[in-house]
């Protein structure tokens, strides 16, 4: 992140803020939106950090797809943790529970 904010000469918060569609790799360029006096400009993505971001949203990019595998309902018990950590658990209707559930 350092070297971003050198290489490219962005603020702390520009660097922060970047997302993913900031970066172009084609043109070699960082769009900055937010920034000081909330104007988006240009700048350069430095030839050196090119390759590390490339990898970095790589990784992230993997990691991403492996959060989206949906878990095994069974793979943690809901009511069990619920009826330990809830005292008034056991006074609750099912009903109640679903929607206890639900927004949580």
């Amino acid at each position: 992140m350092a070297s971003l904010l050198y290489g490219a000469g962005l603020w702390l918060m520009e660097c922060v803020r970047l997302r993913v569609k900031d970066i172009d790799f084609g043109y070699a360029q960082i769009t900055v939106r937010d920034g000081k006096g909330n104007k988006v400009r240009v700048t350069m993505l430095p030839g050196a950090l090119r390759e590390k971001l490339e990898e970095h949203l790589g990784r992230v990019k993997a990691l991403h797809q492996k959060d989206l595998i949906p878990l095994p309902f069974h793979s943690y018990n809901f009511v069990a943790f619920l009826a330990r950590s809830s005292p008034t658990y056991h006074g609750m209707s099912r009903r109640s529970l679903v929607g206890f559930a639900f927004y949580f």
